[in-house]
């Protein structure tokens, strides 16, 4: 379960601002406006809040307010459904991360 908004990001949900370099060096702004670590654009909030984990993966449940979060968590069928869709994510995720790297090992030795 995590909160349906932007201001998730701002609460350090995802990272911190001193907790590691987003990124080894800056794209100019003019190219991309959206830096990963630029904290002090809500766009740029907004922008990254839509493309983490926390928005796109099936499986995790947004809510809205406190009402809406325990109305969803006294459902053990929905708590069994989250769990198993976010297990199957999780797997899916891995096997791809595990061929990933398989590759770029076998590519490296070469």
């Amino acid at each position: 379960f995590v909160p349906d908004s932007p201001m998730y990001t701002y609460a350090a949900g995802t990272n911190t601002r001193v907790g590691w370099e987003a990124a080894a060096w800056e794209v100019p702004g003019e190219i991309y406006p959206y830096g990963y670590s630029d904290w002090d654009s809500a766009e740029s909030r907004v922008y990254w809040w839509h493309l983490t984990d926390f928005k796109i993966l099936p499986g995790v449940l947004l809510y809205a307010s406190v009402a809406d979060f325990f109305s969803r968590v006294i459902d053990q069928d929905l708590l069994w459904q989250v769990s198993a869709t976010l297990r199957l994510q999780h797997s899916s995720r891995a096997a791809v991360a595990a061929d990933f790297w398989h590759r770029a090992l076998i590519r490296a030795l070469r």
